[in-house]
């Protein structure tokens, strides 16, 4: 969950997060009241770590995960300290997940390899890649694709799993996937006309779905799914 006017990882109106508990509760979908094999993973956005004097936990446990970007961090001694305020507010250990701007020049962000030793030492699971500025340009536009390989090697060796990021869209998922990150994490794919500010498309979804049934199904190499058109 996140607001996507306010940039990468734009926190959600407090509103907006009471909407979506009234749904889950409704539907019965958090883990609580699920199988945990049929439940959902919901995780939030919470904006950029300097943006905030100290830590505003979400006051809700239906998120698995807390996102945070460090933008500006490259600047400041005392950002590993920060994290480390936000981690020990947390409702459960790992429940943070840091982020790495593949922009990190333009986001003035830590490097991948000083996020990750943070991200051990305050038990999270997993690093986000994504990129920081949202005007037109793609993950693999700012790291190539051995690069982004050699990163996913670098995590995993350290008992990481990597989420990626970065306005991707269908055909981006398909050629990158025999990087194997343990998540895809989509918005402008899934969204009318690939803009990310606009609603949820279903024919969107419907490929990402499908594409997501036949990597299941033992599909074994790119050539062999064929995209469609996107509907906008």
């Amino acid at each position: 969950m996140k607001n996507p006017s306010l940039g990468s990882l734009g926190r959600p109106l407090p509103s907006t997060i009471e909407q979506l508990i009234e749904q889950v509760r409704k539907r019965s979908l958090h883990p609580t009241q699920l199988d945990r094999s049929d439940a959902l993973t919901l995780s939030i956005a919470l904006g950029e770590l300097l943006e905030y004097q100290r830590p505003v936990p979400v006051e809700t446990e239906i998120f698995e995960h807390w996102k945070i970007g460090l933008a500006g961090c490259s600047e400041r001694v005392d950002w590993q300290s920060q994290v480390g305020d936000w981690a020990a507010a947390c409702q459960r250990p790992g429940q943070m997940i840091l982020v790495h701007y593949a922009d990190q020049a333009l986001a003035h962000s830590p490097s991948f390899e000083a996020i990750c030793d943070l991200s051990l030492e305050i038990e999270s699971q997993y690093v986000l890649i994504d990129t920081w500025q949202k005007g037109g340009k793609r993950l693999t536009d700012w790291i190539e694709e051995d690069r982004l390989r050699d990163m996913i090697l670098f995590a995993r060796d350290r008992g990481l799993k990597i989420s990626l990021a970065g306005s991707l869209q269908l055909s981006d998922i398909v050629r990158l996937h025999s990087l194997k990150p343990d998540v895809w994490a989509v918005r402008s794919a899934a969204c009318v006309e690939g803009d990310r500010s606009r609603p949820l498309c279903p024919e969107r979804l419907g490929q990402l779905m499908t594409w997501q049934r036949s990597m299941r199904n033992g599909i074994p190499s790119n050539s062999e799914f064929q995209l469609k058109p996107m509907v906008p």
